[in-house]
């Protein structure tokens, strides 16, 4: 009932956000189900006051997307507070600030992370994948703990959630969390995730769990970010340097692994041709590159081997990019 409400008159739902906070306590998966679909409601009624709950490194990776978010020009710090139309196009109701705003933006981001976590039940998980998704855009701090949990979700909702083609409206995915629960009307697109920043939280999960190398789940969502079928966005490769500064360790061993060579010589080939990215991505990577091919040559992989050879007869030899056959030439 209060997710009804909050989603034609969010104001006045405003102050609830406390006592769901609350209740996202406890343990039972239907209970949390509804905190959450509460919490994502708020958030994307709201998503043009995201601004509020911003950090530095937010704006720097979200270039573009806070101007997006307030199409019309408006100051996020006004608007509902005077009295104006929400974006459901009826009236505000109550008047609310913009402390009271931010204040339930803040407490609806801790019923999120409440709900929704590597602990959380497997339907909240994918309840949440699919609810949260659209929000990604606007409120990036939500990204380490979606990546976290889409990393280890089942593949079939994984394949959803990173298909390239969008689940469109009237191709919803009907989804029962059990037999007396809500059906929830769920939708998926590719398009609300930001490459660079869910690649940086895969690389930062990585490390900050202390893995010594990729693992299959990574290098998927690694090479739906940087892979062959993905361009990387020049206009923002400093942040792309960012990344690539961090995975590069972790990609140039991953040749020598037979479950992800292929991938990994695909992205790595996509960061070493890009015009804006390759003459420094080929300074940072030359010395790592010697090393890589030494533990290649050495391993007992024959698979590896001859991934790598076809792809230096294939797409390096006859590469009309000369900095990218002088690089490997020098090598070599």
């Amino acid at each position: 009932m209060l997710c009804t409400i909050a989603k034609k008159n969010p104001e006045a739902m405003l102050e609830v956000s406390e006592k769901i906070s609350a209740l996202a306590d406890e343990q039972y998966w239907e209970i949390k189900t509804q905190c959450l679909e509460f919490a994502a409601t708020i958030l994307s009624k709201f998503k043009e006051h995201a601004v509020l709950l911003a950090v530095k490194d937010d704006l720097k990776a979200g270039a573009g997307a806070q101007k997006a978010a307030s199409p019309s020009g408006n100051n996020p710090n006004s608007g509902l507070s005077n009295g104006q139309k929400g974006q459901n196009g009826g009236s505000s109701g109550p008047a609310v600030d913009k402390s009271q705003i931010k204040n339930s933006l803040q407490l609806c981001i801790e019923v999120v992370r409440k709900c929704f976590n590597i602990s959380a039940p497997k339907s909240v998980q994918k309840l949440g994948l699919f609810k949260l998704q659209p929000l990604l855009k606007d409120y990036k701090l939500l990204y380490p703990s979606y990546i976290e949990v889409l990393l280890q979700v089942d593949q079939e909702i994984k394949s959803i959630i990173l298909s390239e083609e969008p689940i469109r409206t009237g191709e919803e995915i009907y989804f029962s969390l059990g037999l007396v629960s809500f059906n929830y009307k769920l939708k998926s697109d590719l398009s609300d995730i930001d490459p660079i920043l869910m690649c940086n939280s895969v690389i930062d999960y990585v490390i900050s769990n202390g893995y010594e190398s990729l693992e299959q789940e990574h290098m998927q969502l690694i090479t739906v970010c940087a892979g062959p079928n993905a361009e990387l966005n020049g206009l923002m490769s400093e942040s792309w340097l960012r990344v690539y500064a961090k995975l590069k360790d972790y990609l140039l061993v991953s040749i020598c692994d037979q479950e992800l060579s292929p991938d990994a010589i695909a992205v790595l080939h996509n960061f070493l041709t890009h015009d804006q990215l390759k003459y420094q991505v080929q300074d940072e990577t030359r010395d790592l590159m010697v090393k890589s091919i030494e533990l290649l040559c050495n391993g007992e992989s024959d698979f590896c081997k001859d991934k790598f050879k076809e792809y230096l007869e294939n797409q390096v030899l006859k590469s009309d990019d000369s900095a990218l056959r002088k690089f490997f030439k020098n090598i070599l």
